[in-house]
């Protein structure tokens, strides 16, 4: 019975998802990506007539902006309700800086500190006052010392947004974060969804760690980072569902605003499944330009 709730939860919010875009988008995608019959179609729109809440499910709210996936919609949704319109975002492995979860936050006058081993596709220097990027490769053992040189270009000591994805050491770098002493009101980690809870794993680290593709001995196990994140003070409340990949972790002291939502984790792991629509759309990306407008702008109209 609790599998069949968790699928049942995924098809509703696969519904009010799609229910956002545009019918004559929604037709077209089911036309060319599975061929249903016409019984099918009448079936599939009568399904999202009867969405009309969110089931309570803080992942239906996801949306892709700029993110890899759906992550800028669930993300927005949860400063909506703390009532956080600016304040300062942090994330390593931000890639290009084209298609990273923090990107809408920067997009909004956010002050932003990016850090990956490779460098953007745009002028990294595009607003020096809100805008920082470290171009190196974090470990265990320089993630504090190179936030806090980024934060100080930022002129700030604390972060209220916080994502990494690395793809190996993710929970590490955690763990020293929480230690030093930061409390994000949002962060957004990468798991392993091969393991569902209560299964606890974890990968070795690895300094030089890199993922190696299809290789699924990487990274580490909601049920662990959960545990890792409830000792500091923070509720896992919710997973994407488009990659049922990132896990969402909300700051306790913000709880009154998520009553609505599940909070077993049992009931917001689906896993690996095959996803009914096709995922054309996540092939696009801003062009480098759009990017560093954007972001020089701080969140006003151009």
């Amino acid at each position: 019975m609790v599998v069949a709730r968790r699928l049942l939860q995924k098809a509703r919010d696969w519904f009010v998802f799609f229910q956002r875009g545009s019918q004559i988008q929604i037709q077209t995608q089911i036309r060319d990506d599975l061929r249903p019959t016409q019984e099918q179609v009448e079936a599939l729109w009568l399904a999202i007539d009867c969405q009309n809440d969110r089931g309570g499910s803080l992942a239906s709210y996801g949306r892709k902006y700029s993110s890899q996936s759906d992550e800028d919609g669930i993300t927005l949704e949860v400063f909506r309700r703390i009532g956080l319109r600016r304040g300062a975002s942090v994330e390593i492995g931000c890639g290009d800086g084209l298609e990273n979860n923090p990107l809408i936050l920067a997009t909004q006058g956010w002050k932003t500190l990016w850090i990956d081993g490779k460098g953007l596709a745009f002028n990294a220097d595009c607003s020096p006052k809100s805008f920082v990027h470290r171009q190196l490769y974090v470990t265990a053992e320089n993630i504090v010392e190179t936030i806090l040189g980024g934060l100080g270009k930022l002129e700030i000591d604390s972060f209220d947004f916080f994502s990494v994805d690395i793809d190996g050491n993710d929970g590490y770098l955690e763990t020293e974060l929480f230690q030093y002493g930061f409390r994000p009101s949002l962060a957004i980690i990468e798991t392993n969804n091969l393991m569902p809870p209560p299964i606890q794993y974890q990968q070795k680290y690895a300094p030089t760690h890199i993922w190696q593709g299809l290789n699924s001995e990487y990274g580490i196990s909601l049920h662990l980072v959960a545990e890792l994140f409830s000792r500091f003070g923070c509720q896992c409340l919710a997973i994407n569902h488009q990659t049922d990949i990132n896990a969402l972790f909300v700051r306790s002291d913000h709880s009154e605003f998520f009553a609505d939502i599940p909070k077993a984790l049992m009931e917001l792991y689906v896993g690996p499944l095959i996803q009914p629509f096709n995922q054309k759309y996540r092939k696009s990306k801003l062009t480098p330009g759009m990017a560093e407008q954007l972001i020089r702008s701080n969140g006003l109209v151009i």
